[in-house]
């Protein structure tokens, strides 16, 4: 009897370490595809495409921005040029 606890304990050790290599290799390949992509043309592809759509979502924002007026700025602009 002694001896079959030894070998549930072996076989379930030995289940054990080959899970975790399995995942340390699927953590090793996932790490290095990711590495690869990221020297790829597509990265930098798509890396120059977000920056170009930050600068002119930026660029639209600073446009608003400047396009807008309040009632004080009508009013100091009437009162500048047509009240003498």
């Amino acid at each position: 009897m002694p001896n079959i606890a030894k070998y549930l304990f072996g076989g379930c050790f030995f289940v054990w370490v080959l899970g975790m290599a399995s995942c340390s290799m699927l953590g090793l390949g996932a790490s290095i595809a990711v590495d690869q992509f990221a020297k790829s043309d597509t990265a930098k592809r798509i890396v120059k495409k977000s920056k170009e759509l930050e600068l002119k979502e930026h660029n639209e924002r600073a446009n608003r921005e400047a396009s807008y007026h309040r009632r004080d700025d009508y009013e100091a602009d009437y009162y500048d040029n047509y009240r003498n």
